[in-house]
């Protein structure tokens, strides 16, 4: 596998202290609210911030990416933070969660940046989402098969998908060959990093798309869980 690097110093335009503030947004918002289960600031600054800018070198440029599953803005407002220029949307089903990124990101300064509260299923099917994206990313949303189902639609040609992993995703890679065909992507780019503080494993599995992705596709979410392509 290829490493990817993580390559904070590098990013001139990084700036650590508004992902800290951004921390210490979310920590104080979980209190009131789940957000994330990590509240311990020296892990949440490893499995959240820098976890999140393992995937930078696909977020680079004046690019447009949609962050599926944002959750608490992760990786998508890190990369913002780190790339004012990406052309960011967050899409997160849970309508609460997401107008607490949105206010959040607002409070920071953060923007523009596009929020959709909705499943994937539906919102890869709106003409102003279908393959309009330089860059669809989510973090383990589900096993490969499904997670480039509910990513796909969003995917312009020429685009990529990137899935981001930990442990071992051999097995997965190999389940995910037929869905990676169906779906109209073509070449695969395996990167792997260590967490700085754990040591930990992140896998990016980035898909390359050659060919529009069928209108069949995503089907309806009971049909990706129980009937994987």
């Amino acid at each position: 596998m290829e490493k990817a690097s993580i390559d904070i110093g590098e990013s001139k335009s990084f700036k650590a202290e508004l992902a800290l503030e951004y921390m210490r947004l979310v920590l104080a918002k979980n209190q009131k609210m789940n957000l994330t289960s990590i509240t311990d600031p020296l892990e949440f600054i490893e499995k959240h911030i820098i976890d999140s800018l393992v995937a930078l070198d696909y977020a680079r440029g004046d690019i447009s990416l949609i962050d599926v599953g944002t959750g608490a803005g992760f990786p998508g407002v890190i990369l913002k933070i780190a790339n004012p220029s990406l052309k960011l949307a967050l899409l997160e089903a849970t309508k609460k969660k997401l107008a607490a990124v949105a206010s959040m990101a607002g409070q920071l300064g953060i923007g523009p940046i596009d929020f959709y509260p909705m499943r994937a299923e539906e919102a890869a099917q709106m003409k102003g989402m279908r393959e309009k994206y330089d860059v669809a990313i989510a973090r383990a949303v589900a096993r490969l098969p499904a997670h480039l189902e509910y990513l796909a639609g969003f995917v312009k040609v020429g685009g990529q998908l990137v899935a981001m992993k930990s442990g071992q995703i051999d097995a997965e890679i190999l389940s995910a060959k037929n869905a990676a065909k169906t779906l109209g992507f073509g070449n695969i780019e395996l990167a792997e990093a260590a967490l700085p503080y754990s040591g930990a494993s992140r896998k990016l599995a980035v898909y390359t798309k050659h060919a529009p992705t069928d209108r069949q596709f995503p089907r309806h979410n009971s049909l990706i869980s129980n009937s994987p392509l």
